[in-house]
């Protein structure tokens, strides 16, 4: 009597996948993440069984042992290869790229009319008259502008800033944020005049 007992033979390397825990943009192909989202890399290998996770991105070419989500600080486009070991020593090899930005929009603000005088360094410019803000952020675009007078509440820019009050100073706080969540701020300072 012979007892012959099945072989299995092990040559496919894990299953890789990958996903980012925080926030996230996708255009087009393309995928912007900021420098607090994290990349999780993920493996299983029914067969034999996971052994390790590796990766490389551009700052560092040499395979490190994958153990925790981590994130990257350097804006600009990285390519992640990651390889799943499993116990019999077979590897799979997958690659994602993305785009790390850590940049807020760039904010714009414009009057209407020009000031009538310049007082210690301080444009005064007529009551009627009127601001519009804008931003640009060339990765993203941005979500939204808030702007703040005199230490008021934050709002939601909808429209021109209108209706101030004669002979008065002003500080304008504005903020913008990306779709990423990426902030930038600046402060509009004038003063009206008496008319």
């Amino acid at each position: 009597r012979h007892n012959v007992s099945q072989v299995y033979v092990d040559l496919t390397g894990p299953a890789l996948s990958y996903q980012y825990l925080g926030q996230k943009f996708v255009k087009g192909d393309s995928i912007f993440i900021n420098s607090e989202t994290q990349i999780k890399l993920a493996a299983i290998d029914p067969e034999s069984g996971l052994q390790k996770i590796t990766y490389t991105n551009k700052s560092n070419s040499e395979e490190q042992t994958y153990e925790k989500p981590f994130s990257i600080a350097e804006s600009g486009t990285h390519k992640i290869n990651y390889f799943g070991y499993d116990n019999v020593n077979n590897r799979n090899i997958a690659d994602f790229v993305l785009v790390v930005d850590n940049e807020g929009p760039e904010i714009y603000s414009h009057y209407s009319i020009s000031p009538n005088s310049v007082e210690n360094g301080l444009e005064i410019y007529p009551s009627y008259v009127n601001i519009f803000l804008a931003a640009t952020d060339l990765q993203t675009g941005y979500d939204d502008i808030m702007y703040s007078i005199n230490g008021a509440p934050n709002v939601v820019y909808k429209g021109m800033l209108q209706g101030f009050e004669k002979n008065k100073n002003y500080t304008i706080k504005v903020s913008a944020i990306d779709k990423l969540g990426n902030q930038t701020e600046t402060e509009i300072i004038f003063k009206t005049d008496k008319f």
